[in-house]
């Protein structure tokens, strides 16, 4: 009966992988594991470049199968789809086994999306196979009639010339028909002149594979012949017992067959080299191209992955380029150097050595400072690691080609793919440096060249020689480095029309801080159809917005994109400061961490009044004051420059007197262009100004900007003003006054608020000495004010108080024992 066969021949795999291992334990039991390092240790680069040319050549071979087998079965297939698909079918079978099987998957995959069926990949299989087995046959004939191994005994011979007589029946099977009938099935066979090509290619395939494996091992006293014999034995072997890769019976066996004549701990070295060399690089390679034909065949996985790559290939090659620099470094200046370095077994001059390991040293602070330029996606830091890889790999030809030049080589291998990730401008060459910081690089670079000059000449005692070297390279380095960073340039200048555009946009859309947009300290931001804007300042890495976008709220959202997306091409970060409520959900959609800064006091004017016994301070105050002569008047904004110069008188005593200077950003200064531009509220007294304020007027709210007062002005005079202010606008028909931040205000200081809120809630309650927090907050709720959030919209956890050391710049001089702006007199 057929089925106990079939048992006995399931068996068969199992029992070959067992006596493999059994053998090759036989012969390993002696064998030290330090023995096996050593002898991987021992292969020269000349010999890892011949065993991977070979498999080069082996698998340009099988590229061959492939074609021919598809030619053969003539299918339309384009020639590149046959050559990458026999590729990777190629190294997954031979690595993973069965080849039939996990080739087999991997084929009908790419097949399929060719238009092939699975009839058809299946005899694309079955053709390869057959080359394959065939060619091996050839093969092994071949070399067991011309010079059969000792192993093999006086049998050898007549074994080789029957398998080749047996190849050449099959040329005369195919000579007479193209087709052989065996029960239900019919076999089609190629063409003679096809066959014989099949085989050729077959041949080379097999002889590339034994050429890769002699490189691997030691010198072995027997005959190329004799080798092919014994790693054809062992591959058979290998392929019979159904183990992924043949492995463990293919190795145990090659090493059972040659430790006779060779030491087992060599020829496993050698045996574990090829295998790197001739089934996990393969393997390694294939891989990355079935992954990069499923990206191609989905553009969705496509772009998901190049977001990916651009999003992890800053930090990542940033972290590799400092991690690379440290270990040159901590191997050049290691204690315990090694033996004398050689190339190609040829020992190399001590001078060679010495400089090799400057350049490595200067090659690793380079990669120090380049890392900088990595992480902010310079296209000029990229350019500069490649190049310091590339030099890295060159000096360790001067250490007999060690393991870090092969590193530096794979990385540069690495980022060639992910160039693209690196698209901002570099500083470097596009911002003007003064002149002392070239001098620092022309006097380190000159103490660098010294130091590696004196370290070539007294090659003996080059350890403090080196360190110099290495201090005066940081030092030009760190300054060069300085340059990779994104270029900074400053935004351009808003021209008088958009000034008056911004203007007419915050009129329009009723938000009277949009006038602090016409300070002219500020860039500002259209959208495409100018119905929107954003006012900014740029400090360092940082753009910052003031109090968001200006506009209709369909507007805010491409704006918004359209201001990041500038902000990263520079190098930058964004941040909102002092953004009200109704932008938090924007903030939250461009991944923005928001803070609560403080609180805005908003008078509502339909409820104001100073009549009734509730309001009879008020009453008293502006009786007082009228009896001592003061008056208030709303200058109109065309009539504002003939009152200028008592004004600015107003505005010097007044900075004066608070040890204060002017400051900008979000809050105006004494500009008379700016002055000029809405109307100015003026309290006098006998005829001369002793108060100002001017107005912003958007829709219907009204707010102010600067308010200052003269030192001798009437006690009150801003109580007095404000009270006028706000009978004029309920009077005007506006519906709300702005008073202005309170800034920290409103901050909850419980023991579960987030750490920014107990902080900043502790810094208004006890930060006196700097600001005038609470009597800022305290003087405005006099007037009864409705208080609207207001929030810090930043990116990244340390976000805020980075952002805050920007915005305290931008102001100018914050930290000061000037009040708020609202200080009363």
């Amino acid at each position: 009966m057929p089925v106990p066969s079939v048992r006995w021949l399931r068996l068969l795999g199992p029992l070959l992988f067992v006596a493999a291992l059994g053998l090759a334990a036989r012969e390993l039991r002696y064998v030290e594991p330090a023995a096996v390092v050593a002898a991987l240790r021992a292969l020269s680069p000349a010999r890892w470049a011949l065993a991977l040319t070979a498999t080069a050549a082996s698998f340009a071979a099988l590229a061959g199968y492939e074609w021919l087998a598809v030619r053969s079965l003539g299918l339309a297939v384009p020639t590149r789809t046959v050559v990458s698909t026999g590729l990777i079918g190629w190294a997954v079978g031979q690595a993973l086994g069965p080849a039939w099987l996990s080739g087999g998957a991997v084929r009908w995959r790419l097949y399929g999306r060719a238009g092939l069926t699975k009839a058809q990949v299946g005899r694309i299989v079955a053709t390869n196979l057959a080359t394959f087995w065939a060619s091996l046959v050839l093969l092994l004939g071949a070399a067991l009639a011309i010079d059969p191994p000792a192993q093999v005994g006086a049998f050898g011979r007549p074994v080789g010339l029957g398998l080749l007589v047996l190849v050449a029946g099959v040329f005369a099977l195919v000579a007479r028909g193209r087709a052989v009938t065996v029960g239900r099935f019919t076999v089609h066979l190629p063409a003679p002149r096809l066959l014989a090509a099949q085989l050729a290619v077959g041949v080379v395939d097999n002889v590339a594979a034994v050429f890769a494996l002699a490189a691997c091992l030691p010198a072995l006293p027997v005959s190329l012949p004799s080798l092919v014999v014994l790693f054809a034995g062992a591959n058979v072997a290998g392929l019979l017992s159904g183990v992924p890769g043949g492995l463990g019976t293919l190795d145990g066996g090659l090493v059972a067959l040659l430790s006779p004549a060779v030491p087992a701990g060599a020829v496993l070295a050698g045996v574990l080299a090829w295998r790197v060399v001739y089934a996990f690089v393969p393997l390694a390679l294939a891989l990355v191209g079935l992954g990069a034909a499923e990206l191609a065949a989905r553009p969705d996985l496509r772009d998901l992955a190049g977001r990916g790559v651009r999003a992890v290939a800053a930090p990542a090659f940033a972290g590799i380029a400092f991690l690379a620099g440290s270990g040159l470094l901590v191997s050049t200046f290691a204690p315990g150097a090694p033996g004398p370095a050689r190339w190609l077994g040829a020992p190399l001059p001590d001078e060679v050595l010495a400089a090799s390991h400057a350049a490595s040293a200067v090659v690793g602070v380079g990669l120090w400072f380049v890392a900088r330029g990595l992480w902010a996606r310079t296209r000029e830091a990229w350019f500069a690691f490649v190049a310091l890889l590339l030099a890295g790999a060159l000096a360790s030809l001067g250490r007999g080609v060690d393991a870090d030049g092969l590193v530096a080589l794979g990385l540069v291998l690495a980022a060639l793919p992910a160039r693209g990730a690196f698209w901002r401008r570099a500083a470097l060459g596009r911002e003007v440096w003064p002149a002392a910081h070239w001098l620092g690089v022309a006097v380190a670079g000159l103490v660098a060249a010294v130091a590696l000059g004196s370290a070539l000449v007294d090659v003996h005692a080059p350890g403090h020689l080196r360190v110099a070297a290495v201090v005066a390279a940081a030092a030009a380095a760190g300054v060069l480095g300085s340059g990779l960073r994104p270029v900074r340039r400053a935004p351009p200048a808003p021209t008088e029309a958009d000034l008056a555009a911004a203007v007419a946009i915050a009129r329009d859309a009723h938000v009277s801080s949009g006038w602090l947009a016409a300070t002219g300290d500020k860039a500002l931001l259209f959208d495409a159809d100018r119905q929107a804007f954003l006012m900014y300042g740029v400090h360092r890495d940082r753009w910052i917005a003031f109090t968001g976008p200006v506009g209709p709220p369909e507007r805010w959202p491409a704006l918004l994109d359209d201001f990041r997306a500038r902000a990263r091409r520079a190098g930058a970060k964004i941040a909102l400061y002092e953004v009200p409520a109704a932008h938090l959900p924007l903030c939250t959609e461009l991944g923005l961490r928001t803070y609560k800064f403080g609180e805005e006091a908003r008078v509502p004017l339909a409820d104001f009044t100073v009549d009734g016994g509730a309001h009879k301070n008020r009453r008293a105050l502006l009786n007082k004051l009228d009896r001592e002569g003061c008056t208030f008047e709303v200058v109109p904004a065309e009539q504002v420059a003939d009152v200028l110069p008592a004004l600015r008188a107003v505005s010097d005593a007044w900075l004066a007197e608070k040890g204060s200077r002017e400051k900008g950003f979000s809050l105006g200064r004494f500009d008379e262009a700016w002055l000029q531009r809405a109307p100015v509220a003026v309290v006098r007294v006998a005829g001369r100004p002793v108060a100002f304020a001017n107005l912003l007027v958007a829709g219907d709210e009204l707010s102010i900007d600067l308010m200052r007062f003269h030192p001798d002005a009437p006690k009150g005079t801003m109580d007095f003003l404000f009270l006028r202010l706000l009978q004029h606008g309920k009077a005007s028909g506006f519906a709300t006054f702005v008073l202005g931040m309170a800034p920290l205000s409103g901050l909850s200081t419980a023991p579960g608020a987030p750490a920014w809120s107990r902080a900043g809630g502790l810094v208004f309650s006890h930060g006196e000495r700097f600001y005038n927090f609470r009597g800022l907050r305290s003087y405005k709720e006099k007037y009864h004010p409705d208080w609207a959030p207001r929030y810090l919209a930043v990116e990244g956890r340390l976000g805020p108080w980075s952002t805050l050391g920007s915005v305290w710049s931008l102001v100018g001089a914050p930290w000061t024992r000037a009040p708020g702006r609202a200080r009363a007199g």
